[in-house]
């Protein structure tokens, strides 16, 4: 992409702070994020981290790429937490909406869960992990978070969704350029 993602603009901030702002304002949530040696030293970048409480940290497991910050995260959050939503920094497409069903069923007496958001059939995100998979994410069992959802496919709280933002993973510049232009115009 020419840049890291976490410093990609998304409606004139970085998508990372985006994000976190998301997570952090309007639900009130503690916000991880692992980043490249190179990206945790950006002055600017952890200033703007500590205004919203985004909380950065260096990938334990760097060779494991994303599956890596996943355990990484868990690791740091286990002792305290009570779940878990995940949510790459390429796959903004969020909607409160969204993220209020998924917080409200995760507090349901249903135990253990994991909550995925589905339109057309299709799996996206955010995804929840309740803080029962957690010693098995920090331990060698799972390879990836797909996997960790194929194998507990009877955990799987299945929320269909009318948005297609869901799916929404940007890999590419005109990914990025294309989501400048809608500004999230149709946010929720």
């Amino acid at each position: 992409m020419g840049s890291p993602k976490a410093l990609l603009p998304i409606n004139g901030e970085p998508a990372l702070i985006h994000v976190a702002k998301f997570f952090a304002f309007r639900f009130k949530l503690d916000v991880f994020a692992t980043l490249p040696p190179s990206l945790l030293v950006d002055q600017e970048l952890r200033m703007q981290a500590e205004i919203f409480g985004l909380q950065l940290g260096h990938n334990f497991y760097p060779e494991l790429g994303y599956w890596g910050s996943i355990k990484t995260i868990v690791q740091e959050i286990s002792p305290w937490a009570d779940g878990l939503i995940i949510n790459p920094i390429d796959a903004p497409g969020l909607s409160p909406k969204l993220v209020n069903m998924m917080l409200s069923l995760a507090k349901n007496n249903f135990n253990p869960k994991i909550i995925v958001p589905y339109i057309y059939c299709l799996a996206g995100h955010p995804v929840y992990l309740s803080a029962y998979f957690f010693a098995d994410l920090c331990g060698t069992s799972y390879t990836s978070l797909v996997s960790v959802i194929k194998a507990n496919h009877r955990s799987i709280l299945r929320l269909y969704w009318q948005d297609s933002r869901i799916l929404l993973n940007l890999n590419t510049r005109n990914q990025w350029h294309l989501l400048q232009l809608q500004c999230y115009q149709n946010c929720d």
